[in-house]
């Protein structure tokens, strides 16, 4: 019996060594295909001169502090991306300031798309040093967040009087509304007090980040299932225009609360409602074919977007009629008629190239009257 259990575990760890010799050789055709072929969705000069130089990006994962707030697990630097003190990178911070402003929104002020310098907080503290040499710009922006999730971060920040507090939003809000009939947003990574979810999300980041075979294997199951494709996203049915009333009033019912919060800690409440793809001009039929490689960054399909742009537009007539209320600034509508083409103003149907986020920065600069 003795001999068979040896002759028993010889076998198994054959079989094991054979199962990783299979396992490298994929990982190394992985990455051999990877090199040749793979780039990156946002294609910045950062990552373009990384990825020449053969450097290694790797982030942390993303996990939810609590039931409201997510964040990066760690501070990192990476690709023209740095996050400090939990906050991505605002430059050329002023080393003393009386006063903050702190800006809230989804990736777009993020910076998704651009490298540190190219954001819109950053872009807007290099106007404000033109005058002023104690005013802070913090960057609070985080991927995915809509208004009722900006809030939460509010009420989780350091906002003391004379500071001035802006919310910078829109686009996530009436995708979550019109697409997920969710506008409260979804809640992106996991749970701190799960700790099984925390410590498989900390596996598969370190397989996302390391293992070509991983990252081709998750491909090439995107590309089944459909998710890479389009086409073969159904279109998003519309909502009734009671849901979508419910949706625009639960909108403009948190944007009144932000405000009233931000006051009650002595600061200026400032929102700027932003421009999308097709958010100014329409989607135009000279530009059909630029608009549809836009939208295939994020799989967004043509009839979706074009629902989306007529819930935007509801959205938008309803923000001109309150914009007052809550010293709003409308941009949805401000590259229309521009010389800018789609594309040298957007990467994906939301996010934009540091160009216009300049343009952009320059027109709420002016509004804020530092």
């Amino acid at each position: 019996m003795a001999g068979k259990g040896r002759q028993i575990i010889k076998l198994a760890g054959i079989n094991l060594a054979v199962l990783a010799s299979l396992v490298l050789v994929a990982e190394l055709l992985s990455r051999a295909y990877e090199g040749l072929t793979a780039t990156s969705k946002y294609q910045s000069q950062e990552e373009i001169q990384l990825a020449e130089a053969g450097g290694q990006c790797v982030t942390p994962p993303i996990v939810t502090e609590d039931g409201e707030l997510s964040r990066y697990a760690a501070d990192f630097s990476c690709a023209g991306t740095t996050i400090q003190n939990g906050l991505r990178l605002t430059v050329d911070q002023p080393s003393a300031a009386r006063s903050t402003l702190h800006v809230y929104g989804g990736s777009t002020v993020f910076g998704t798309g651009s490298n540190d310098a190219g954001t819109i907080p950053s872009q807007l503290q290099k106007l404000i040093n033109r005058d002023h040499t104690d005013i802070r710009v913090d960057n609070h922006g985080f991927m995915t967040l809509v208004a009722a999730q900006q809030l939460a971060a509010l009420k989780n920040s350091q906002v003391k009087p004379g500071d001035v507090v802006l919310f910078y939003d829109g686009g996530n809000d009436a995708f979550n509304s019109y697409v997920y009939q969710s506008p409260e947003g979804t809640i992106i990574g996991y749970n701190r007090k799960n700790k099984l979810a925390y410590a498989l999300i900390q596996v598969r980041h370190a397989l996302q980040s390391h293992s070509a075979l991983y990252r081709q294997l998750g491909a090439a199951k995107a590309a089944v299932s459909g998710k890479n494709d389009p086409s073969r996203v159904n279109c998003v049915a519309e909502s009734s225009e009671a849901e979508q009333r419910s949706y625009i009033d639960h909108y403009f019912s948190v944007l009144a609360q932000a405000q009233q919060y931000a006051v009650s800690k002595g600061a200026r409440f400032v929102h700027v409602l932003q421009p999308v793809l097709g958010s100014g001009n329409g989607p135009m039929p000279t530009d059909s074919k630029v608009y549809q490689g836009l939208l295939d960054v994020d799989g967004i399909s043509t009839c979706t977007h074009a629902g989306l742009l007529s819930y935007y537009g509801k959205l938008v007539k309803e923000y001109e009629r309150r914009q007052d209320d809550f010293n709003g600034l409308n941009l949805a509508l401000m590259f229309k008629g521009a010389d800018l083409q789609p594309q040298d103003r957007y990467i994906d149907w939301i996010h934009m190239t540091p160009e216009a986020n300049r343009q952009v920065s320059e027109r709420i600069h002016r509004h804020l009257g530092f």
